[in-house]
């Protein structure tokens, strides 16, 4: 038997769709929405603070990923990438090195590196800068629509079109 709870707009959320759930070290559970990102603390939500990050008040959250230093990474439908690391909002755009603004997954290799999903290719962060790999590289597909790693250190990469494989070295393969 489970007790069930729903909450809702009524109760804080941004908008009802919730597309991402993350929980920081700090214990927050953050959630979000097609309508922007909510902070919950177990009892009630904190819509975010325009002043923190504008650019994510009402943009919808398609992933969230926290990252082993303790980072909260928040993928936007059009509006890029963001971490939030030690209370401060660090923004990253396509003219800051990403293949586009339109970011759907996001996953942490085994490595500490942070792979992002966008419409238009795969994204590797890493050290403080992106390394983009497109449909040039072997890529099946630029729309990249998940990514996950295997036990052997090889990324899975979901594309509109098929599955690819990515290994250490570099190499694609399709599967």
């Amino acid at each position: 038997r489970y007790d069930i709870r729903v909450w809702q707009t009524d109760e804080g959320l941004p908008q009802n769709s919730v597309n991402a759930i993350a929980q920081t070290p700090d214990g927050y559970l953050w959630v979000g929405t097609r309508e922007g990102l909510a902070r919950f603390d177990g009892v009630r939500f904190a819509v975010l603070d325009d002043k923190a990050a504008p650019y994510l008040k009402h943009s919808a959250i398609n992933a969230l990923c926290v990252t082993r230093d303790g980072s909260l990474w928040i993928a936007s439908e059009s509006n890029g990438v963001t971490r939030f690391q030690q209370g401060r909002f660090t923004h990253y755009l396509k003219a800051d090195g990403l293949p586009d603004n339109q970011i759907q997954c996001l996953l942490e290799g085994r490595g500490g590196e942070l792979w992002l999903g966008g419409e238009t290719g795969l994204a590797q962060f890493q050290e403080g800068r992106f390394t983009n790999f497109l449909a040039s590289d072997k890529l099946h597909n630029n729309s990249i629509k998940g990514l996950h790693e295997d036990a052997q250190g090889i990324l899975r990469v979901a594309t509109v079109t098929g599955l690819v494989s990515l290994n250490r070295e570099g190499l694609v393969s399709t599967n």
